[in-house]
């Protein structure tokens, strides 16, 4: 809006400088002619001055409407601002508070057991596929001990009951059986 506003009015500013170089060779015209006074020459020069008039009411007009665009600009940006750093303000209020320390060392961390694999890759392989269906798998054990063996757990759960429900979902899903539940040590 502002940028068609600036447009019109240059415009507006150029037809007007325009119209005054013509007004200005007329009146050149005349008074180069003599007292002699020309009816058309008269009835244009008081066209050309209407016309001005006119333009010069109209560069006015549009300069307001620039000048009221810009304030309105101002005046939202202002709003936006003030809305932006009030919500700021909400969003650190309705932080929960942090927990303490000594509660979370309470919580109970259930893991879902998913299987023990003596091969990493088919253990990776599983981890995968537990991880496509929105679980936090990990995979414990490098293999190095004198076993050779790798855990996949599943953990995120603070009671037994979820981490059972989940078990109960994933080999439903994956058509596993055996997954078992117990406390993360």
């Amino acid at each position: 809006m502002l940028l068609i506003t600036l447009v019109n009015t240059l415009f507006i500013l150029a037809a007007g400088y325009w119209l005054s170089l013509r007004l200005d060779q007329q009146a050149a015209a005349i008074t180069s002619t003599g007292p002699q006074a020309n009816p058309r020459v008269e009835l244009a020069l008081a066209t050309l001055g209407e016309d001005m008039l006119r333009l010069e009411a109209r560069v006015q007009d549009l300069q307001s409407a620039v000048q009221a665009n810009r304030q309105q600009a101002a005046a939202a940006y202002l709003e936006l601002e003030n809305y932006l750093k009030n919500r700021d303000a909400e969003a650190e209020t309705a932080k929960p508070p942090a927990a303490p320390a000594a509660a979370a060392a309470e919580a109970d961390n259930w893991i879902i057991n998913a299987g023990t694999f003596s091969s990493r890759a088919e253990a990776e392989r599983m981890q995968t596929r537990i991880r496509g269906l929105g679980h936090e798998a990990r995979l414990h054990g490098n293999g190095a001990d004198e076993r050779g063996i790798y855990r996949l757990h599943i953990s995120g759960y603070t009671d037994r009951a979820s981490a059972e429900q989940a078990a109960q979902t994933i080999m439903g899903k994956t058509r596993l059986n055996g997954l078992w539940v117990s406390k993360e040590q």
